[in-house]
């Protein structure tokens, strides 16, 4: 089938009373179908990134072309932004006739947080046996945001009508029903390991390893602009990854060493790395005595415990029989390692058995569990969090004469500024996964009237008490209003900004509703703060407790440089002087990292939010 059929139809929309829109600005409209535009595309390659989510297709009261009750089956098709066609992601069984057929087939789908992904379902009529969807047996489609199919209530399918050029009344409705299934990929495994060291005899030597452990063969580098971390003087537990043979490419090293490759540290890849050691929860019992439950032991001169939990897919890439390699290592020097299977380790036997290490220790486990994680796409498919959009805009007067075309709020008509692009971006995909389209909206850094009063937070709306705007549109319009009405002054302050956000996700918390209400406040700045320090101390010590996701984006030609605390590494939680954030909460980047691409800047700002929530669900113990 042509792949053209589906080009052009609820492509990528415009703005409203606009042109055409800034490079990479993704707008909320979308256009209707077009029967010349029908077609099943090309099929979809297989998508690893995002969160699998099962799509159901139900319809009620279908009009068959014919004008009777159809035999019918539905495509769903794919777009996400940037890409032109449509890709099929998937067809569901063909239906007896029927004017309320409910598909049973589901079809799956690759949700991406940070991604505009739209979503297109084709109704078709299936006259006789075999026959192909084509724009002649098209019923109708509708065009819906995934991410908008995903927010809906759980029980509430998202509903949608049909349309099609070629008829004068709508063919019927399509109802989108979304469960999450089980995803390999969020197998995690769990377990308690205990070590012992003691003094090893020559059986106890590993013939698998080649030579003797290497000092600093697993020693910790630091991160990208990551101080140099202090060797740790407590054991620790490694985990590495046997190499995929398949995956080595030829005339490489790896390549050359073949299969010793699969017992080569040098081609191990780092999948674990747990705390210092812990202290055994109770004594260990005399040697030859084994409490009911406990954990054999022989009253070695040193014994402890470590946590693992590891994601299966990162472990073994969910192969419980690919090779694996433990080892405890203390300070820069390897103690003891051992090289096993997960297919291995999951036997009884290693319950009260214990591994041991060369050339010295080993290891005793606890019953290991392996379970299914819920994805943050999960959640929000089963209802159990709600996503809650803020914005807040820098109004400080280095942003230029808002009357003059060169200034970063240009509210010359016809060309869209920066902001506004930025705004309409992160909006249009952030927001149809929110609980509500109102969105708490803010300025920051001018004199507003009617006193003329310098404010560090203040409503676009005008009124303090009404700082909830609708929708992406309204989001807009009370900020050009807000920017030809106010004084663009500075400084650039974010401080009071926090304490706002606080304050309105503390009310949300407090309203009584029983899912988990996370935030996402965007800034949006063209400076370096004047309270870095201020704000670095709010953010550790008050915000980074609270469910709450800070994205801040640099626009304009500033040297965002001088805020070292924003270029640390992304993977470390914030710090404030001695004192470290309970977890990742903050994230920043410039349009300039981006080439000025907004599609590449929402892949870069937004991709963190979905793991910084689960990450604050496991803190406050509310996985479900």
């Amino acid at each position: 089938m042509n792949a053209g059929f589906f080009n052009g139809g609820g492509g990528a929309p415009g703005y409203s009373g606009y042109g055409n829109p800034p490079q990479g600005v993704v707008a909320a409209e979308s256009r209707p179908l077009e029967a010349d535009r029908v077609g099943l595309g090309q099929p979809a390659e297989e998508e690893e990134e995002g969160s699998k989510v099962l799509l159901t297709i139900l319809c009620r009261d279908l009009i068959g072309l014919q004008g009777h009750s159809p035999r019918t089956s539905a495509v769903v098709y794919l777009k996400s932004f940037g890409v032109h066609d449509w890709k099929a992601v998937g067809r569901t069984e063909v239906h007896p006739p029927s004017s309320n057929p409910d598909f049973s087939g589901s079809v799956a789908v690759h949700h991406i947080f940070q991604c505009y992904q739209e979503l297109r379902v084709a109704v078709f009529e299936s006259r006789v046996d075999g026959e192909e969807p084509s724009p002649q047996n098209l019923i109708g489609s509708a065009d819906v945001r995934l991410a908008s199919v995903i927010a809906s209530p759980p029980g509430s399918p998202f509903k949608a009508q049909l349309v099609n050029v070629r008829s004068p009344r709508s063919p019927g409705t399509v109802l989108i029903a979304t469960t999450t299934g089980v995803d390999p990929a969020r197998r995690m495994v769990r377990m308690m390991v205990r070590y012992e060291d003691y003094e090893p005899t020559p059986e106890d030597s590993d013939p698998l390893v080649h030579g003797k452990p290497k000092k600093n063969l697993f020693h910790r580098r630091s991160r990208p602009n990551e101080p140099e971390q202090p060797v740790s003087t407590e054991p620790r537990l490694y985990i590495y990854r046997s190499p995929d043979l398949n995956e080595i490419q030829p005339g490489t090293e790896a390549a050359s060493a073949s299969a010793g490759a699969l017992t080569n540290l040098d081609f191990y890849t780092e999948v674990f790395m747990s705390d210092p050691m812990r202290p055994s929860s109770e004594q260990l019992p005399p040697s030859g005595e084994q409490a009911e439950g406990e954990l054999e032991s022989s009253g070695f001169n040193c014994a402890g415990e470590f946590e693992v939990v590891v994601n299966s897919a990162r472990l073994n890439r969910g192969n419980d029989q690919r090779l694996i390699y433990l080892c405890v290592q203390k300070g820069d020097t390897t103690i003891g390692g051992v090289f096993s299977t997960m297919q291995h380790l999951i036997q009884p036997v290693y319950n009260t058995a214990p591994l041991s290490l060369s050339p010295g220790g080993r290891l005793l486990f606890g019953p290991i569990t392996q379970n299914y994680e819920p994805s943050f796409t999960d959640r929000l498919c089963r209802g159990e969090i709600e996503l809650n959009l803020m914005m807040a805009v820098d109004f400080t007067a280095s942003n230029g004469d808002p009357n003059q075309r060169g200034s970063l709020h240009s509210l010359v008509p016809g060309v869209p500024n920066v902001y506004e692009a930025v705004m309409r971006t992160i909006g249009n995909i952030a927001l149809p996964l929110c609980s509500t389209d109102y969105i708490p909206a803010y300025g920051f850094g001018a004199k507003i009237p009617p006193h003329n009063n310098l404010s560090h937070c203040f409503a676009l709306s005008g009124v303090p008490e009404r700082y909830m705007v609708q929708g992406v549109d309204g989001l807009v319009n009370a900020y050009k209003s807000s920017v030809a009405n106010a004084q663009l002054h500075g400084p650039t302050i974010f401080s009071d900004v926090l304490d706002t956000s606080s304050t309105i996700l503390s009310r949300m918390m407090e309203s009584g509703v029983q899912r988990v209400q996370y935030m996402v406040l965007t800034i949006i700045s063209d400076g370096v703060l004047s309270d870095g320090e201020t704000f670095m101390s709010k953010l550790v010590h008050t915000v980074s407790p609270l469910p709450i996701s800070i994205v801040i984006i640099g626009v304009g030609n500033e040297d965002f440089g001088k805020m070292p605390f924003f270029l640390g590494d992304e993977n470390v939680p914030p710090r404030s002087g001695n004192k470290q954030a309970s977890r990742k909460c903050l994230t920043f980047a410039t349009m300039k990292s981006v080439d000025n691409d907004l599609g590449r800047l929402a892949e870069k700002i937004l991709r963190r939010v979905p793991e910084q929530a689960t990450e604050w669900l496991e803190l406050n113990r509310m996985k479900r």
